[in-house]
């Protein structure tokens, strides 16, 4: 059985990469829960990732880490 893969990209504001240069890191958020509302190989619209990734429960149960920075592409 083939695992699932995963894409995310998301436009962000044009002072995050400048942050992110300067501090030579990027944090990041990875949910231990289920999204119930993303369905696999359909497109998820950026209120309904922001609402997801903004969620209390989802921020606290969440793993959390700083990603060294390699480049920006």
């Amino acid at each position: 059985m083939k695992p699932p893969h995963f894409t995310a990209q998301y436009r962000v504001p044009p002072q995050w990469p400048a942050a992110a240069r300067d501090r030579g890191e990027v944090p990041a958020m990875f949910a231990t829960r289920p999204w119930p509302v993303a369905v696999p190989g359909r497109p998820v619209g950026e209120e309904l990732l922001r609402s997801f990734a903004a969620d209390e429960q989802v921020v606290m149960t969440s793993a959390h880490c700083l990603l060294p920075l390699r480049s920006l592409g």
